[in-house]
């Protein structure tokens, strides 16, 4: 599920930055998702309790992402959340590590450093229900806007002469994908990367349009991935 869930957030930010090879966290959720699980941990706080800092981490961090670069105003919207997107997730990052390195070395800092590291090892079929919901609305959202996301592969100016409202499809894609990647991130961290190759593999391997990433051509790529 987080495997598929991760794709289907790939596949949103890769037709909406007509980029095969962006990945959920390139707005900074995981980086978020990182630091609400750190302070948690932190603050010897459960395991449920961990998830959703996680969670609400990763939609404040993109949340932050997308209010910053609209306030802007720029000509090419997408370039300034892409860049936005990367700042924000260095200061983030900057946050984690300073977390680590306040935290107590014998018990906080090894949780910190194997939650981090990600793992569904541990994971069972209890972890599934928390994981469902947001995983569920946010890809029906997408599947949804499927068609309208072929024309958000297009320049920004083409895509609005086709009458299509950018702003606010920008802000849904990105509030979808975000709801599933935060919900996949916090279930284990650095699940992320385990599909990462995926993500680029499909991409590389599939139609540069929405259309063809959510009904990818046939090949060892998509069979392995999906």
């Amino acid at each position: 599920m987080v495997g598929a869930a991760l794709s289907v957030a790939g596949t949103a930010f890769q037709g909406l930055f007509r980029n095969p090879l962006v990945s959920p966290d390139l707005l900074g959720a995981s980086s978020g998702a990182a630091l609400g699980a750190v302070i948690g941990i932190f603050f010897s706080l459960g395991v449920l309790e961990i998830q959703a800092l996680a969670f609400i981490g990763g939609l404040v961090a993109v949340g932050a992402v997308y209010l910053i670069g609209s306030s802007m105003s720029p000509r090419d919207p997408i370039l300034v959340l892409v860049l936005t997107g990367v700042v924000i997730g260095a200061l983030l990052g900057a946050g984690v590590g300073l977390m680590k390195y306040i935290a107590d070395q014998y018990n906080q800092l090894p949780a910190m450093t194997f939650w981090l590291l990600g793992s569904l090892a541990a994971t069972n079929v209890t972890d599934l229900v928390p994981l469902f919901g947001p995983v569920a609305a946010g890809t029906l959202v997408l599947f949804a806007l499927r068609w309208r996301m072929n024309a958000m592969s297009l320049p920004e100016e083409e895509a609005r002469a086709l009458g299509v409202p950018t702003g606010l499809l920008r802000i849904a894609i990105v509030t979808a994908a975000t709801l599933v990647t935060s919900a996949s991130v916090a279930t284990r961290a650095s699940s992320a990367g385990s599909a990462l190759w995926c993500r680029i593999l499909r991409g590389l391997w599939s139609a540069p349009i929405s259309r063809g990433l959510f009904r990818p051509r046939r090949s060892l790529a998509a069979d392995f991935c999906w």
